[in-house]
């Protein structure tokens, strides 16, 4: 692939492609959500949220509210992919759907935290200067053409959650002992044809080997005009491959799809005409006339001087996107700021793209202990939280702290916080499980975000 100069105008066609499947990928995830009960589940029963540090004041709306909430959402996403009213859907959608994930952090997931960056870029973008509702209603918005900035900041953010993926297996753990896999391929022994693979002594070596080197090199590939089509082929099985033996939501859907920005914008603008082309056939046939320059494209790609290309704030933007793909960089690596296992005190674990690098469980039971009561007694998560949240909160410091203080607060009496206390065990990679910090000490007396290497037992 030729490499633009960042700001020069280049063929819009791979981000029309972009914006329509990230927008059906969009509808479905809220359909998905829908169908599961998921809204209920996750944010209307839960008597209890855990927050993101800076993020306490965003709350749960009542019911009918988080319902309106999702119902906003599936209809920006739809707005995104037919590129209608496409300003407000970008940031209906942006606002709607970092808003639900910001209100419990026991649900954050690698790939959700991709949609709302992908989703941020998109509010800036032209994708709508083409192929979309905004120009059949107002033809003079068509462009051929954007500055190619607005199609490689989606390329390089997709490159940083491959290649940093990559960069993450890149331990003992992984490459030399194959875990977690080793734990996690056992139950698919029985599965159709890649059964008996499984049963074998080395295949969880295999996997994770393979695993390394495709997060770490797919996007060299894609960016090959040569080896992109194969690579594309690789990474769709890779993804089927994971989806059918992991449960690990849309992620694989959305990745299969985003990732054809990287084909040319000859191979985009084919299947654009030809759905244009099925279009107009549609509308003789209905004998509603719609104006041929609404719908025209180029039979072929013309020289770069025949297109003027007119953005206001153009280079201002071009900073915004330069600051933002440095900070995607950069921020990753703030856990080498703290000592300790990663994976133990997870200081800097979430937002760096670490993706199924860990089999880890705990086990908590709290006590409180309130003023002038000798006894401890224990508190019944499953009256606070859902399976869910207890299942990440036993083995998360932060949200242990969290909740540790909730405890406090509610059962303080005359002004004195309650003592609150827990025992906690957790095993990794199917290692015995060890006690994670002093049972006996008050969790409430830590301030909240202290980070895990402060407090936990080595």
């Amino acid at each position: 692939m030729k490499i633009q100069s960042i700001d020069k105008p280049i063929w819009i066609f791979p981000l029309v492609t972009f914006r329509v499947v990230f927008g059906f990928a969009g509808l479905l995830g809220v359909l998905r959500f829908w169908h599961l009960g998921w809204i209920a589940d996750q944010y209307i029963e839960p008597g209890f949220h855990f927050h993101y540090q800076g993020f306490e004041w965003v709350e749960p709306l009542p019911a009918s509210g988080m319902y309106l909430v999702f119902f906003v959402q599936a209809f920006s996403a739809i707005g995104i992919m037919l590129g209608a009213w496409y300003r407000i859907s970008a940031f209906a959608y942006f606002v709607t759907f970092t808003y639900v994930e910001l209100i419990d952090k026991a649900y954050y997931l690698n790939h959700y935290y991709f949609v709302s960056l992908a989703a941020f870029l998109l509010m800036f973008s032209h994708a709508h200067h083409f192929f979309s509702v905004d120009v059949w209603r107002k033809p003079s918005l068509k462009s051929l053409k954007v500055p190619a900035f607005e199609i490689w900041i989606l390329m390089a953010l997709i490159g940083i959650v491959y290649t940093y993926a990559g960069l993450a297996k890149i331990n003992s753990a992984w490459l030399l002992d194959a875990q977690p896999l080793a734990l996690w391929l056992p139950p698919h022994y029985d599965m159709p044809l890649l059964g008996s693979l499984m049963r074998l002594e080395f295949t969880p070596y295999l996997f994770s080997w393979a695993g390394m080197i495709f997060d770490s090199t797919i996007v060299a590939w894609l960016l090959w005009n040569r080896s992109r089509p194969f690579a594309y082929i690789v990474l769709v099985l890779f993804h089927v491959v994971t989806g059918y033996l992991f449960p690990i939501g849309m992620f694989p859907t959305i990745m299969s799809l985003i990732v054809l920005i990287f084909f040319s914008a000859k191979w985009h603008l084919k299947w654009q005409k030809e759905f244009i082309s099925k279009a107009r056939m549609c509308v003789a046939t209905a004998q509603v006339h719609v104006p041929t320059a609404q719908v025209r494209v180029p039979t072929k790609l013309k020289s770069d001087a025949q297109f003027g290309l007119q953005i206001p704030w153009q280079r201002l933007k071009l900073l915004l996107f330069a600051f933002f793909l440095l900070f995607q960089l950069m921020f990753p690596w703030r856990y080498l700021l703290y000592p300790g296992n990663l994976f133990w005190t997870e200081d800097g674990y979430r937002f760096s793209w670490r993706v199924m690098l860990v089999e880890k469980l705990g086990h908590i039971d709290f006590y409180v202990q309130e003023n002038g009561d000798s006894q401890k007694k224990l508190v019944y998560l499953n009256e606070w939280l859902n399976n869910q949240q207890i299942k990440q909160m036993s083995f998360q410091p932060d949200m242990i702290l969290e909740f540790a203080h909730h405890m406090s607060h509610v059962f303080s009496s005359n002004g004195i916080p309650a003592k609150i206390s827990a025992e906690c065990y957790v095993t990794m990679n199917g290692k015995p499980g060890k006690l994670y910090f002093d049972p006996e000490m008050n969790l409430a007396e830590i301030p909240k975000w202290t980070p895990g290497y402060k407090w936990l037992l080595p």
